[in-house]
Parts: structure tokens; sequence; C-alpha cells
């Protein structure tokens, strides 16, 4: 369940090793079975571990004598298995899955007290339509695979994040939610942690200043020092300047806050 193969090649590997696969008959549709029984107690088991998770967060903050022993700062952001924006290569969307990440902040492990994976994929619904039956997922008859609608979009971040601050709300609190500065994570994750304040990560943070310095516009004796070289390069190297400036007084004031 951990690995990229695919039961066709669970097989291949098997019969190479002179290892008769089970159940033998047929071995394709046998190995899904158990594929998809062990893939349900992985996802109860990890449901489980991390609920577990937020109360020992919980009891550690108690131990703590933290006045608010449910209160968390975290960070959070989802990944695709596509680029969201495919071009002009299909008229579907880029991405068909998405994992939405809650991370703790509270320690260094960096502990995951919640996640969201959500897809389209559903191959009943394929053959449904092929039958002539009309089939909508995830609501369609029989066994659907998929837990996102087909048109949803799958970039809505605000979604997800709802999803996953409902899941934390009876046992945590979301303090300060640290998201990338171009998602609604934040208002999503408000909406069940009204007390949520937004902060930016410094990755995403230095990236715009830059991207702002690029798309300002620059007098020509500011560079007046260094005629001859290219107007744009000048103005991309006081950009990267100004960023790398920026990152060092950053991690200068957070030096400083641990030190202290």
């Amino acid at each position: 369940m951990a690995t990229s193969v695919s039961n066709s090649a669970m097989i291949e590997i098997c019969l190479t090793a002179n290892i008769i696969p089970l159940p033998p008959t047929p071995p394709y549709t046998g190995l899904q079975k158990t594929a998809n029984h062990v893939g349900e107690k992985i996802v109860t088991m990890n449901k489980a571990s991390m609920e577990s998770l937020r109360e020992k967060m919980v009891a550690d903050n108690t131990s703590c004598g933290l006045e608010k022993p449910d209160l968390i700062n975290a960070e959070m952001d989802g990944r695709y298995n596509n680029p969201l924006f495919s071009g002009d290569r299909t008229p579907y969307q880029g991405a068909i899955q998405v994992t939405m990440t809650l991370c703790e902040q509270l320690t260094s492990d960096k502990k995951i007290p919640s996640v969201f994976t959500g897809n389209t994929l559903c191959k009943r619904a394929e053959y449904l339509r092929m039958c002539g039956v009309e089939a909508t997922c995830p609501n369609h008859t029989g066994i659907c695979t998929s837990n996102v609608a087909e048109d949803a979009a799958m970039g809505n971040e605000e979604a997800w994040a709802t999803i996953v601050g409902e899941e934390i709300a009876d046992t945590l609190k979301v303090n300060y939610l640290t998201t990338d500065g171009d998602s609604k994570t934040h208002s999503g994750m408000k909406k069940s942690h009204p007390a949520c304040t937004n902060l930016k990560d410094p990755r995403h943070l230095v990236k715009s200043v830059k991207r702002e310095f690029s798309k300002s516009t620059f007098s020509a004796d500011l560079f007046h020092k260094f005629q001859g070289l290219p107007y744009g390069m000048l103005k991309s190297r006081l950009a990267t300047d100004v960023r790398n400036r920026c990152v060092t007084e950053l991690e200068r004031h957070i030096l400083f806050i641990e030190e202290t």
C-alpha cells in the first residue's frame, strides 16, 4: 500500500520469484479486492491515530500549564498530483487529486493532526455512462471511489480547509495559521475557528516582494553608476538584493527571539 506498484507489477514480481499470486483466479481482481479491504483499514487507523495525536497535544499543553491547552499554531497547504493549469493540453482540469495537510507548530516534529485527500477518480461512473446511465459522482448508485464532484474546482483550497477545520474543531482551536499568499485557506479555517489569525510564510512573502520590485518603474538616474548595462538586468539585481536583505533581517529577528 505504501508503494507505487500496481497489481500488474505485483503479479510480475511474484511470478519472477516463482511465487503464485493469491488468490490465483483471477489474480488481478483478487489483488484489487485485497488492496481495497486493506486500504479501508489503513484509512481508519490513520484517522484514529490523528485523533489520538490531537488529544495528546491538548494533554501536553495542559501538563505545561497553558491557560488554553486546546489553542495551537499551525500551517497548512494543498498539494496536487498535477499542476492545476494544464494550458491547452486538455479541456479538463489538470489536477484530479488534492491533499490538504495541516501541520502543528508547537514542536519541531511538525506532526500532522489532520489531512484531507480528495479525488475525482471513479471507474464505476465511467462504466455506467458507457451503459447509458446518468451517473454523477459521488452520489451515483453502487460503489463510488470519488469524494469530489467531477466539475468541482480542485484548486478550491478554501473548501478543503473548511473540511480540515471542522474535523479538528471538537478538540483543537487554531490561533495562528501560516499559509501561502495566493490561496483562501485561511478563509476556510476561519469558518470553524473564528479567532484564527492568518500569517504568510516567508518564502512566498519574499517572492512577492521581488515580484513587486520587478513590476515597478525606476528612474534612469538610479542606475547612473552602471551605465552600459541593460536596465532590466539592473532592476532584476535590485529586486534580488532587496529580497535577500528581507530574508536576512527576518532570520536575524527569528534568531534573536529564540535566543531571548
